[in-house]
């Protein structure tokens, strides 16, 4: 991969970290999260993203739908754009700053509604409606 990059002249835009052990602080340093898979089922890495006010650009995977809102906290590409139109999203989203910044505020107001103090209190209740 890194060839490639030099191959395309990207070496001084793409960065391989390698083995990365402080994510926050990773996100804390980037403008958006990219998850280029076609499936998945509920990956934690989109809730630090958008912990960090990352929007999340990814393809349209179901199980992700209640978490990434297209155009409110990321850009959900049709599985059928492909990467030409993954990469259109990428640079739509960071060329439009009033659009980032719209959704790099979203995303963080969409992470609080998974903080830790809402989730136990959702299984509290629901472990008391299951005592009864």
């Amino acid at each position: 991969m890194t060839a490639l990059c030099q191959q395309l002249d990207l070496a001084t835009q793409v960065h391989f970290l390698g083995r990365v052990t402080e994510m926050p602080a990773v996100f804390a340093r980037s403008s958006v999260f990219l998850l280029t898979s076609y499936w998945e089922g509920m990956p934690l890495v989109i809730l630090e993203a958008l912990e960090m006010g990352c929007p999340v650009v990814t393809f349209d995977i179901p199980d992700i739908n209640d978490l990434v809102v297209d155009g409110y906290n990321g850009i959900v590409v049709p599985q059928s754009a492909g990467s030409q139109g993954f990469a259109q999203a990428i640079a739509w989203l960071l060329e439009d700053q009033r659009l980032w910044e719209k959704l790099h505020h979203n995303a963080l107001q969409e992470a609080t509604k998974y903080s830790l103090d809402k989730i136990i209190s959702k299984w509290e209740s629901l472990l008391q409606v299951e005592s009864e």
